[in-house]
């Protein structure tokens, strides 16, 4: 009823230790990721070009998740020191991520999810913040599918 995560945190270590324990990290450098959705159906970032501008000249890496095998993608997280992602589906990801990684979630003010980077960001006490779009058009099914342009200044603020 609270709309507060209620989940057992050590739980979550054994899932994050069991999944990653047989990962090899060949490059031990921590990376800035930005998750994008340019090539996704619905959701997508209409002002993209100016976040991925501003973000490219703080040291993001841009990445396309379905172009990766889970081991890379789950290596990519679990090395990143901060990450930009759309909420969605892809978004639950950031579980694998560092504890002291932070996660700046994109979304749209109409869409509350819970279930995704905030609520393992609230587990595993990593730094969240959540910048709201502003709605344009309705390219999926559902309300919550829209896609929309972001504040890039605001962005910037919750990156530094």
């Amino acid at each position: 009823e609270d709309r507060t995560p209620h989940i057992w945190p050590a739980a979550v270590h054994l899932l994050r230790r069991l999944i990653l324990k047989d990962l090899e990290f060949p490059h031990p450098v921590r990376t800035k990721l930005y998750i994008s959705r340019a090539k996704s159906k619905w959701r997508r970032l209409e002002n993209e070009d100016a976040l991925w501008s501003a973000l490219q000249r703080k040291g993001y890496r841009r990445v396309f998740m379905a172009e990766y095998p889970l081991e890379h993608q789950l290596d990519m997280i679990a090395r990143a020191e901060s990450i930009v992602i759309h909420a969605g589906g892809d978004s639950p990801i950031t579980m694998f991520a560092p504890m002291d990684c932070k996660i700046i979630e994109l979304t749209i003010g109409r869409l509350a999810g819970t279930f995704g980077s905030l609520c393992w960001a609230h587990v595993l006490g990593q730094p969240f913040y959540r910048v709201n779009g502003t709605p344009t058009a309705n390219t999926g099914k559902l309300p919550t599918d829209a896609d929309c342009t972001i504040d890039v200044d605001k962005v910037m603020e919750a990156i530094q």
